[in-house]
């Protein structure tokens, strides 16, 4: 299969984590682009709401979440 033409592919395509690897190997960007494009993003990394989750049957506490069987 010929490889797609840059022109042909979305901006917001190009470094998207899912397909950038594909995108390096056929040639459409290069580890310079990418190594741009990461100096120009925006850290967000202080931008966040922690929210704890307890998945359902869990139980934290160490106590079993499980009724004792009558023998």
């Amino acid at each position: 299969m010929e490889p797609v033409s840059r022109k042909h592919i979305p901006e917001r395509f190009l470094f998207d984590v899912r397909l950038i690897e594909s995108n390096l190997k056929d040639g459409v960007i290069s580890n310079q682009e990418i190594t741009s494009h990461l100096e120009s993003v925006e850290d967000v990394g202080t931008d966040y709401v922690n929210v704890e989750t307890i998945p359902p049957g869990l139980d934290l506490t160490g106590e079993a979440d499980v009724e004792p069987e009558d023998e």
